[in-house]
This record gives C-alpha cells, structure tokens and sequence, in this order.
C-alpha cells in the first residue's frame, strides 16, 4: 500500500478538508455510541447495533478513500 502524496494546493486542501471531515464524523460516532451504550435499556441490542454500525463506517471510509485518490486536478 502507497501512502498518498499530495501533488496541489488543491489536492493538499481538498485532502486537509476529507481528514477535518472524518475526525469530525469519528468524534460525534464515538459520542452517539457512547450515549447508546452507557444509556440503552438493553446491552446485547446495543452491542449489536455498535459492531453493525463500525463495520458499516468501516466500508465506507474504505469507500471515501478510494474516491479521494480518483480524484485528479
């Protein structure tokens, strides 16, 4: 695996945004977990509902990740 390398400004920027973009969306998911788990009525159907909701987040970083290497200025 490549890491990736910025070739623009605009690719530097647009980069610089998707990252901001994802610890924001990291930061309110462990938030909403948290509350789920700490205040669900019940813990099986929370632990369940988290590994769904993590593995789905998971794909679609993958997926973003993808698309922003596509990306061609």
């Amino acid at each position: 695996m490549n890491a990736y390398q910025p070739t623009s400004l605009g690719t530097t920027i647009l980069t610089l945004v998707f990252y901001i973009t994802i610890i924001g969306f990291a930061i309110y998911s462990l938030i909403a977990l948290y509350a789920l788990l700490r205040f669900g009525r019940s813990k099986i159907l929370s632990m369940t509902i988290t590994i769904l909701y993590l593995i789905i987040a998971a794909g679609l970083y993958a997926a973003a990740i993808t698309n922003l290497h596509a990306i061609r200025f």
